[in-house]
Protein backbone atom coordinates (compact mmCIF):
# COMPACT_ATOMS: atom_id res chain seq x y z
CA UNK A 1 0.00 0.00 0.00
CA UNK A 2 1.38 3.45 -0.83
CA UNK A 3 0.39 6.63 0.92
CA UNK A 4 1.14 10.08 -0.44
CA UNK A 5 1.69 12.75 2.17
CA UNK A 6 2.56 16.26 1.09
CA UNK A 7 4.43 15.06 -1.96
CA UNK A 8 6.33 12.26 -0.25
CA UNK A 9 5.47 8.65 -0.95
CA UNK A 10 5.45 6.39 2.07
CA UNK A 11 5.32 2.65 1.51
CA UNK A 12 3.28 0.79 4.07
CA UNK A 13 3.59 -2.96 4.29
CA UNK A 14 0.22 -4.61 3.93
CA UNK A 15 -1.33 -6.04 7.07
CA UNK A 16 1.32 -8.08 8.84
CA UNK A 17 2.10 -9.57 12.19
CA UNK A 18 5.09 -8.54 14.24
CA UNK A 19 5.64 -5.24 12.42
CA UNK A 20 9.41 -5.18 12.24
CA UNK A 21 9.69 -3.08 9.08
CA UNK A 22 9.22 0.72 9.18
CA UNK A 23 5.77 1.88 8.09
CA UNK A 24 4.30 -1.52 8.86
CA UNK A 25 0.61 -1.61 9.75
CA UNK A 26 -0.47 -4.28 12.20
CA UNK A 27 -3.63 -6.30 11.94
CA UNK A 28 -5.48 -4.07 14.38
CA UNK A 29 -4.59 -0.73 12.75
CA UNK A 30 -6.81 1.06 10.29
CA UNK A 31 -4.73 2.09 7.21
CA UNK A 32 -7.01 5.04 6.47
CA UNK A 33 -6.52 6.34 10.00
CA UNK A 34 -2.73 5.97 9.64
CA UNK A 35 -2.91 8.01 6.43
CA UNK A 36 -5.10 10.60 8.16
CA UNK A 37 -2.58 10.90 10.99
CA UNK A 38 0.43 11.27 8.68
CA UNK A 39 -1.27 13.91 6.53
CA UNK A 40 -3.27 15.98 9.05
CA UNK A 41 -1.65 15.05 12.39
CA UNK A 42 -5.20 14.46 13.66
CA UNK A 43 -6.53 11.07 14.59
CA UNK A 44 -8.70 11.54 17.66
CA UNK A 45 -10.27 8.33 19.01
CA UNK A 46 -8.70 6.18 16.28
CA UNK A 47 -7.14 2.71 16.31
CA UNK A 48 -3.47 2.60 15.38
CA UNK A 49 -2.44 -0.58 17.18
CA UNK A 50 0.77 -2.32 16.10
CA UNK A 51 2.03 0.29 13.64
CA UNK A 52 5.78 0.78 13.26
CA UNK A 53 7.03 4.28 12.49
CA UNK A 54 10.43 3.77 14.14
CA UNK A 55 13.38 5.72 12.76
CA UNK A 56 11.34 7.08 9.84
CA UNK A 57 11.81 10.76 10.76
CA UNK A 58 8.07 10.96 11.35
CA UNK A 59 7.09 14.31 12.81
CA UNK A 60 3.93 14.15 14.91
CA UNK A 61 4.64 17.36 16.82
CA UNK A 62 1.36 18.90 18.03
CA UNK A 63 -0.60 15.89 16.72
CA UNK A 64 -4.09 15.30 18.13
CA UNK A 65 -4.26 11.68 19.27
CA UNK A 66 -6.75 12.06 22.10
CA UNK A 67 -8.27 8.72 23.14
CA UNK A 68 -6.34 6.87 20.41
CA UNK A 69 -5.78 3.13 20.84
CA UNK A 70 -2.03 2.68 20.33
CA UNK A 71 -1.15 -0.64 21.96
CA UNK A 72 1.90 -2.34 20.49
CA UNK A 73 3.05 0.67 18.46
CA UNK A 74 6.74 1.14 17.67
CA UNK A 75 7.54 4.84 17.59
CA UNK A 76 11.28 4.95 18.33
CA UNK A 77 12.72 8.40 17.71
CA UNK A 78 9.40 9.96 16.62
CA UNK A 79 8.81 13.65 17.40
CA UNK A 80 5.67 13.97 19.57
CA UNK A 81 6.56 17.37 21.01
CA UNK A 82 3.42 19.18 22.18
CA UNK A 83 1.17 16.33 20.99
CA UNK A 84 -2.20 15.85 22.67
CA UNK A 85 -2.38 12.24 23.82
CA UNK A 86 -4.93 12.69 26.58
CA UNK A 87 -6.53 9.34 27.45
CA UNK A 88 -4.47 7.56 24.77
CA UNK A 89 -4.13 3.83 25.40
CA UNK A 90 -0.67 2.38 24.73
CA UNK A 91 -1.37 -0.81 26.68
CA UNK A 92 -1.44 -4.17 24.93
CA UNK A 93 -1.85 -7.71 26.14
CA UNK A 94 0.07 -9.02 23.13
CA UNK A 95 3.06 -6.74 22.60
CA UNK A 96 4.92 -3.92 24.31
CA UNK A 97 4.58 -0.40 22.97
CA UNK A 98 8.11 0.71 22.09
CA UNK A 99 8.42 4.46 22.54
CA UNK A 100 12.15 4.65 23.19
CA UNK A 101 13.97 7.89 22.40
CA UNK A 102 10.71 9.65 21.48
CA UNK A 103 10.55 13.38 21.96
CA UNK A 104 7.49 14.06 24.14
CA UNK A 105 8.55 17.57 25.28
CA UNK A 106 5.42 19.40 26.55
CA UNK A 107 3.10 16.60 25.34
CA UNK A 108 -0.19 16.10 27.16
CA UNK A 109 -0.40 12.53 28.45
CA UNK A 110 -3.15 13.22 30.98
CA UNK A 111 -4.94 9.97 31.82
CA UNK A 112 -2.88 8.11 29.19
CA UNK A 113 -2.28 4.39 29.75
CA UNK A 114 1.43 3.77 29.23
CA UNK A 115 1.51 0.67 31.40
CA UNK A 116 4.28 -1.69 30.34
CA UNK A 117 5.53 0.68 27.61
CA UNK A 118 9.23 0.96 26.77
CA UNK A 119 10.08 4.65 27.26
CA UNK A 120 13.84 4.07 27.58
CA UNK A 121 15.70 7.30 26.84
CA UNK A 122 12.50 9.19 26.01
CA UNK A 123 12.38 12.95 26.49
CA UNK A 124 9.31 13.61 28.64
CA UNK A 125 10.55 17.03 29.70
CA UNK A 126 7.62 19.26 30.74
CA UNK A 127 5.09 16.60 29.68
CA UNK A 128 1.78 16.48 31.52
CA UNK A 129 1.51 13.08 33.21
CA UNK A 130 -1.44 13.88 35.46
CA UNK A 131 -3.45 10.70 36.23
CA UNK A 132 -1.31 8.72 33.73
CA UNK A 133 -0.65 5.02 34.26
CA UNK A 134 3.05 4.17 33.87
CA UNK A 135 2.94 0.92 35.87
CA UNK A 136 5.59 -1.46 34.61
CA UNK A 137 6.92 1.07 32.09
CA UNK A 138 10.66 1.17 31.35
CA UNK A 139 11.81 4.71 32.18
CA UNK A 140 15.55 3.96 32.17
CA UNK A 141 17.42 7.03 30.98
CA UNK A 142 14.18 8.96 30.35
CA UNK A 143 14.25 12.72 30.94
CA UNK A 144 11.28 13.74 33.10
CA UNK A 145 12.62 17.12 34.19
CA UNK A 146 9.73 19.53 34.72
CA UNK A 147 7.11 16.89 33.90
CA UNK A 148 3.88 17.44 35.81
CA UNK A 149 2.23 14.56 37.64
CA UNK A 150 -0.62 14.18 40.13
CA UNK A 151 -1.02 12.10 43.27
CA UNK A 152 -3.04 9.72 41.09
CA UNK A 153 -0.26 9.20 38.52
CA UNK A 154 0.92 5.59 38.70
CA UNK A 155 4.68 5.15 38.28
CA UNK A 156 6.62 1.87 37.97
CA UNK A 157 7.53 0.14 41.23
CA UNK A 158 10.65 1.66 42.75
CA UNK A 159 10.47 4.81 40.60
CA UNK A 160 10.74 8.04 42.59
CA UNK A 161 9.45 11.00 40.56
CA UNK A 162 10.99 13.55 42.94
CA UNK A 163 14.51 12.32 42.08
CA UNK A 164 13.79 13.08 38.42
CA UNK A 165 12.94 16.76 39.03
CA UNK A 166 9.26 16.28 38.20
CA UNK A 167 6.58 18.59 39.56
CA UNK A 168 3.67 17.40 41.67
CA UNK A 169 0.58 19.40 40.73
CA UNK A 170 -1.18 20.59 43.88
CA UNK A 171 -4.76 19.38 44.26
CA UNK A 172 -7.22 21.85 45.69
Amino acid sequence: MKLTTLGAVLTLTAVCSGCVDPFCIGQLANPLQVQQLLITKKCKNCTLRDINLAYTNTNLASADLRSARLGGVVLNDVNLQGANLQEADFSSSESTSVLAACRWHSASLTRADLSGANLKGANLEYANLEYANLAGANLAGANLQGAIYSKSTIFPKGFDPTVNKTLLKPEY
